[in-house]
């Protein structure tokens, strides 16, 4: 035999070796041949030709948020609310509270008052010495102020024979006249000056004359 013969042999038997071994080998642990080829393949499980599957959020309806309240918390926000300390509280406006009194002022605690019933006394006293004079008979007139009232009070004297005849009237201050009341009485001529000089603790009274003065 050649060498030339003898060096083809020699390596169609070292190529013939490197195919049988590996054969056996897979024969032997079947696995290796998978994962190779499970390796050699792309993964097309998590991509899709380079595209990332967007997340599509649920279509559940909105839940409102709960506020949970932490045990955290400071325990002047859950105690009841206190009641304000004595220093705190409003003092009462006592002066606001008191009783209103019903009764006119006096006559000289106003000045303006004053004037006003001064202005009325003169109005009211030439009023009833006018309506005496319609009258015959009346020798006498008493006007009087009524504090606590505040009213105007005239009482005509009518002689009568021996007695006098008490007309009262009262002032009504709308119409600016005199207006007749239902109270009236008989006087005895001897009892005419203790009569004209009496009045209520509450009045302000004069005397007049109606009788024009002679010239």
């Amino acid at each position: 035999m050649t060498v030339r013969t003898i060096l083809v042999m020699g390596f169609s038997t070292a190529l013939l070796i490197g195919c049988i071994i590996p054969s056996q080998e897979a024969l032997r642990n079947p696995g290796i041949s998978d994962q190779s080829q499970v390796q050699g393949k792309p993964d097309k499980s998590g991509t899709n030709n380079g595209l990332i599957k967007p997340y599509i959020p649920s279509e559940r309806a909105p839940v409102a948020p709960v506020n949970v309240v932490s045990d955290q918390q400071p325990v002047a926000a859950v105690l009841p609310e206190r009641s304000a300390p004595a220093s705190e509280v409003p003092e009462r406006n006592e002066a606001a509270e008191a009783p209103v009194s019903t009764l006119p002022a006096a006559a000289g605690n106003d000045s303006t008052g004053a004037k006003d019933r001064k202005w009325e006394d003169q109005k009211v006293k030439a009023a009833a010495t006018e309506f005496a004079r319609g009258l015959r008979g009346i020798k006498k007139l008493k006007v009087c102020y009524a504090v606590k009232e505040d009213e105007w009070w005239v009482t005509l004297y009518e002689e009568s024979g021996p007695a006098f005849e008490l007309k009262q009237y009262t002032w009504n201050r709308e119409q600016e006249k005199l207006e007749p009341f239902l109270v009236t009485k008989r006087v005895a001529a001897d009892r005419l000056q203790s009569d004209l000089a009496e009045h209520g603790a509450d009045m302000a009274c004069e005397v007049l004359d109606p009788t024009p003065a002679a010239h």
